[in-house]
């Protein structure tokens, strides 16, 4: 089979490997890296005139010369572990060049006058030092033109054992996004946040940005004129004489660390019915007072969310910021007893007015600030595998007259005697057909939730299988886009009794972890 066609089929599949040489895991290993463009993210175009991505190529059409589009690669790639590297494309008989850049947009090497007109692998000749973070394609023509450019491929140095593989090593070249939900303090923790950035290039903060915390659980509110004064949106109609201060101390301080440490952030969450203060849906803001009424309630939601998203937006360092929960877990809103959201709107089944709202509000922000097309907007929920109808209805709902929710988060709380991954990749397929985004926002897997019979070993199966099943569905074509683990080892899980992560503590691998690498594979 020729390199041509191989290159074909693995496009079609979109597929990233890592192929390894020899027999034993403690012999030398030579490890390609495939990139496409649906695994990178968008950052930036002028001098192009339309851009789309189909089976993981990136088609754009180049109405200026050196008009250029740029993507960034889910992980810094080191030059100096480079042996050689591709990119893969067709430049419609035009010249084309490839730019390669650091993180801080410097460029570090180029290929230039790249011209054919069908599939061709361009060999690129990776100088300097430093780490590439994006790559730009440029026009060299004065003609419009489209280039398609399928791939970017990176043969890395040998290394001595595979061991030495890493979650987002073996990860992030397929699903984009790797995770761990932290608290605010881990970024603070300079040990905890080495171990962090070794498997992970994305967190999700597990309280800091939920409404208890940026709104108080006792509330400190302001006139609106000093509302104005201060810089807050106040939305038209906003019939009350106060609003709540927010308080974007954690939001501000996490963004800092993550740019400052190249990891990405997953917003969790914009509303709840729970870890929400009883006084934001009393009137006057007083818990000992009655609930409001609908019209006020959506105010104060058009307030929130517009805010919030628009102190990111405006933030130095919003581009860490890639996806938002807006809501999380409504098909459960019953699940710690009285739900503040039902007491005021009602039982609104798979067509939640204030939903849809919220959705409207925070992709009305992203679009104002230019943000929306690197930012995805999602509803986030456990047991989706249970629910998978209602979601897709209620998605289907809130993008009526426009699409403004992305697609799903599935949690994925899970324990090694249910669900199987079958039964969760038929939820999967599901949100694919229903043309979804996906994210696996809260993975763990415990092994004593429903049998005490299980044993770690049985975890690491129970684990395989499940990433192996992500891994093949997205092959297949469902836009799976991130794979975030609740958590970074047992004893600082919420469900540390049943030892639901790949570590038992701080850096201590259990059988787990290599199961998930060698599921990967």
């Amino acid at each position: 089979m020729s390199r041509k066609v191989l290159t074909q089929i693995l496009i079609a599949a979109m597929l990233v490997t890592t192929v390894f040489a020899g027999t034993s895991a403690k012999v030398a290993k030579a490890e390609a890296k495939v990139y496409y463009f649906s695994n990178l993210s968008y950052a930036s175009q002028w001098g192009v005139s339309s851009r789309s991505i189909s089976n993981g190529a990136l088609k754009a059409t180049f109405s200026s010369m050196y008009g250029e589009v740029k993507y960034t690669f889910p992980d810094a790639i080191s030059v100096s572990n480079i042996q050689s590297m591709t990119v893969g494309a067709n430049t419609a008989g035009q010249n084309t060049a490839f730019k390669f850049y650091d993180a801080n947009g410097n460029q570090l090497f180029v290929k230039y006058n790249a011209n054919c007109k069908s599939y061709t692998d361009f060999s690129i000749a990776a100088g300097g030092s430093g780490s590439i973070k994006s790559i730009g394609v440029m026009s060299q023509s004065s003609t419009t033109y489209t280039a398609t450019v399928y791939n970017i491929k990176f043969n890395m140095k040998s290394s001595s054992s595979s061991t030495g593989t890493t979650l987002k090593g073996a990860m992030s070249g397929t699903f984009g996004k790797v995770g761990a939900a932290i608290g605010l303090e881990d970024l603070k923790n300079s040990s905890t946040l080495s171990e962090l950035k070794k498997d992970y290039n994305s967190i999700t903060l597990g309280n800091e940005m939920k409404p208890d915390t940026i709104l108080g659980y006792n509330p400190t509110t302001m006139t609106v004129n000093e509302a104005k004064s201060k810089g807050y949106i106040i939305p038209d109609g906003y019939g009350e004489s106060k609003v709540p201060a927010l308080n974007y101390t954690s939001i501000d301080e996490t963004l800092k660390a993550a740019y400052e440490n190249g990891l990405s952030v997953r917003f969790h969450t914009l509303l709840w019915h729970r870890q929400t203060p009883t006084w934001f849906f009393k009137y006057s803001y007083n818990k000992n007072y009655d609930y409001c009424n609908t019209y006020t309630m959506d105010k104060r939601i058009e307030f929130y969310v517009k805010n919030i998203v628009a102190h990111i937006c405006t933030s130095k360092y919003k581009d860490v910021v890639y996806a938002y929960d807006v809501m999380n877990e409504y098909f459960h809103n019953t699940d710690s007893g009285v739900c503040h959201w039902t007491q005021i709107y009602g039982e609104q089944g798979t067509r939640p007015t204030y939903i849809k709202a919220a959705f409207t509000y925070a992709n009305d922000m992203l679009n104002y600030y230019g943000m929306r097309s690197k930012v995805s907007l999602f509803y986030n929920d456990y047991n989706t595998y249970l629910i998978a109808d209602d979601i897709i209805s209620l998605i289907n709902y809130i993008n009526e007259g426009g699409k403004k929710c992305n697609g799903v988060g599935m949690q994925s709380h899970l324990d090694v005697d249910w669900p199987d991954a079958n039964f969760i990749g038929k939820a999967v397929d599901k949100f694919k057909a229903a043309g979804l985004e996906i994210q696996i926002t809260e993975l763990d897997a415990t092994i004593n939730y429903r049998k005490s019979t299980y044993t770690l070993q049985d975890q690491a199966n129970y684990y395989a299988s499940v990433i192996k099943m992500l891994k093949e569905k997205k092959q297949a074509g469902a836009n799976i886009t991130g794979v975030t683990f609740w958590g970074m080892s047992d004893d600082r899980s919420w469900r540390a009794s049943g030892q639901p992560l790949l570590f038992s503590q701080l850096g201590v691998k259990k059988a787990a972890y290599d199961a998930v690498i060698n599921a990967m594979k």
